[in-house]
């Protein structure tokens, strides 16, 4: 378990919904015509994922401090 400072919960917390939000809306917007479409999509997702991953593992313990 880590412990994140504050600045860094934002950041990755903002990285990880704003990932996800981003690849919503573009389907909704311009749905995919082919596979190769839809995989090209998914890829920007994976730093969304990467980042939740993080904040998965955290512990509960949110900090001021900077490190």
């Amino acid at each position: 378990m880590a412990d994140y400072s504050i600045i860094e919960f934002i950041v990755y917390g903002g990285i990880a919904y704003l990932g996800v939000a981003l690849l919503m809306v573009s389907v909704l917007l311009n749905p995919p015509t082919s596979r190769s479409f839809a995989g090209a999509r998914s890829v920007f997702l994976s730093p969304s994922i990467i980042c939740m991953g993080l904040l998965i593992f955290a512990s509960g313990n949110i900090t001021m401090e900077y490190k």
